[in-house]
């Protein structure tokens, strides 16, 4: 078996990186978008939280792509 020398990539961090970072969105103003709290979205994205379904699926309709990205 392979031996990985990087720690996984969160999926909170991926959704930074190539969703809110490229689009100039801020952490409140997503959250407000998706109408979570500041507080749950940060914690998603410095992975301390898991996107459930019902999440991914708001996050879907506010970025306009599917839910099966994340």
């Amino acid at each position: 078996m392979i031996k990985r020398e990087r720690k996984p990539i969160a999926p909170g961090e991926l959704l930074l990186e190539l969703f809110l970072m490229p689009r100039g969105i801020t952490i409140s103003a997503f959250a407000k978008a998706v109408g979570f709290s500041r507080k749950h979205i940060s914690n998603i994205i410095h992975g301390r939280a898991r996107i459930d379904t019902h999440l991914a699926a708001r996050i879907g309709v506010v970025l306009d792509t599917s839910s099966r990205c994340l």
